[in-house]
């Protein structure tokens, strides 16, 4: 294994056996949020954030492709908190199919926001 890779064709998972994955989480400040951007690889949360400008208002989570049952859980927890809900998924039809599972999970409208002429937001990011 080189550097820090999660994966590859020597290396299948980077948690730990018995581990429980949830959330990636990235913000800018420490509290005082009102909006939850959803995307679905870490990259692309840290991408938007920076798209978006450091917006400290938001906290930014990443399913990690993934949707168990605790991802789930935490996403409706912070969804009844942070009213301001955006799924950033990728702009293709897995991640508007995923959007719409993120909608349908929550009780609170859920904002579709999808980057612009590329594939996810990590690409956008790398385009400018």
């Amino acid at each position: 294994m080189t550097g820090w890779e999660m994966r590859g064709p020597n290396m299948k998972s980077a948690f730990c056996k018995g581990g429980e994955k949830a959330l990636f989480r990235f913000a800018w400040a420490d509290s005082g949020y009102t909006r939850l951007a959803i995307t679905e690889a870490a990259i692309d949360s840290m991408s938007l954030a920076t798209l978006e400008g450091k917006r400290s208002d938001t906290l930014y989570v990443s399913t990690g492709g993934g949707m168990g049952p605790l991802t789930a859980r935490v996403i409706c927890q912070l969804g009844e908190t942070l009213r301001d809900v955006v799924a950033a998924t990728d702009a293709n039809a897995a991640g508007d199919r995923y959007a719409a599972m993120i909608g349908d999970m929550l009780n609170v409208p859920v904002r579709r926001l999808r980057p612009l002429r590329h594939a996810d937001w990590n690409d956008q990011l790398k385009s400018r």
